[in-house]
């Protein structure tokens, strides 16, 4: 891509030099071209990359003008043209290797700019004012004289197009990070709710079914007829619901796991679990309930699209190891996945709330200074979490 750009540019300059504004154009047309192809951006980020690209190529260009005109003569006098080809690669591999370890380091989000519309509409202009305003400076620089020097103005212009396009990138990433937060807050308080709704329907079904289980005795202590032990039976069998029902010693880790299993036994799906309920004492139960309930969730979403009913299985473990807590969840996974940042990237559209889960229990286990690790390794995801006791 760089050669071509290269070999473009001189034969348009054999054939016709083009005019400021139409090389500028082109360069900077050349950089979105550039970043969409080798860069796998989207158009919004590779727009924004070429408003960076064409700062910095400004900025080395400047300052290699500024050398040329202000230093006096006699310092440069005797220079080869080899010398001032070396000036010329230092400046700009120098201005591209300043903004690659930093700028071009802090700006992306998990490998990608992803700016708004407010954002890359802001930068355009800032690019479009600064052009037009060297632009005029330049006309207005009488080069033929002797006595030309070069107008700092200039220089200092793309410094604040440059420092101007920082500050506003990072008023947006507090934006967006404070977004995120509030959304992540609001997964919590409707956690927080299902929780709620969750545990009353437990304790509902809990009794009831009791309730029933006393009445089939007693019926059956009567009965004698062949069809009322089938009705016997049958009224039995539609009980069992309460066999789902978990007791591991705590009681937000027994309403996620019935929950979630009624929802597996429905649909075919196994989930097994060895659990140790009083570790999980010191959580908030909302906390709690977050982490896991998103977890199962997840494996419950991993499994269900799997072609082989027999590999429809959830495996849950909750124990203490010296002095952390252990909680690992792992389920068997078809294909591939793509990992950034430690996270596999969703594979539900960009929108709502796809992509929260593993973020939400991500949030709620560092509250606690724990850390959450998850692979994919030779057809199971394991989703594992530490937290120090």
């Amino acid at each position: 891509m760089l050669a071509a750009a290269w070999l473009a540019g001189w034969a348009l300059n054999l054939l016709r030099p083009l005019p400021m504004w139409a090389s500028a154009a082109a360069a900077f047309g050349y950089s979105v071209l550039f970043f969409l192809v080798c860069g796998e951006l989207s158009l919004p980020g590779a727009l924004y990359g070429a408003v960076w690209a064409r700062i910095s190529q400004q900025l080395a260009a400047e300052s290699y003008l500024m050398i040329i005109w202000r230093f006096p003569p006699s310092l440069l006098a005797g220079w080869s043209p080899l010398a001032w080809w070396g000036l010329a690669v230092l400046l700009f591999a120098g201005a591209c290797g300043v903004i690659a370890l930093t700028v071009a380091r802090w700006m992306p989000h998990r490998g990608t700019y992803t700016v708004g519309p407010r954002q890359l509409t802001l930068s355009l202009l800032s690019l479009a004012v600064f052009e037009v305003l060297c632009w005029r400076l330049y006309s207005d620089l009488d080069v033929s004289s002797a006595g030309a020097l070069y107008p700092v103005s200039v220089w200092l212009a793309q410094w604040y197009c440059a420092t101007m396009l920082y500050f506003q990138y990072t008023l947006f990433s507090k934006s967006a990070m404070k977004k995120e937060l509030d959304t992540l807050n609001q997964l919590w308080h409707r956690q927080a709710e299902q929780y709620r709704l969750s545990k009353e329907t437990i304790a509902i079904i809990n009794r009831k079914c009791h309730d029933m289980k006393h009445q089939i005795a007693g019926i059956r202590a009567m009965a004698g007829a062949e069809k009322q032990e089938k009705f016997l039976r049958e009224a039995e069998k539609s009980v069992r619901i309460y066999d789902a029902i978990f007791q591991t010693g705590n009681e937000v880790l027994d309403t996620v796991l019935t929950e979630k299993s009624l929802y597996c036994g429905a649909n075919g799906i196994r989930l097994g679990c060895v659990a140790d309920g009083e570790q999980l004492a010191f959580m908030d139960p909302v906390d709690l309930y977050t982490v896991l309930g998103n977890a199962l969730d997840n494996a419950i979403e991993g499994v269900q699209g799997l072609d082989k009913p027999e590999k429809r299985m959830i495996d849950v473990l909750i124990c203490r190891e010296r002095q952390f807590l252990v909680l690992q969840v792992v389920n068997p996974m078809q294909g591939e996945l793509t990992f950034r940042d430690g996270l596999p990237l969703t594979t539900k559209p960009e929108d709502g709330y796809h992509g929260f889960g593993l973020k939400s229990i991500q949030h709620t286990v560092s509250q606690y200074g724990g850390c959450t690790t998850v692979s994919a390794r030779q057809g199971y995801f394991t989703l594992k979490i530490l937290i120090p006791l």
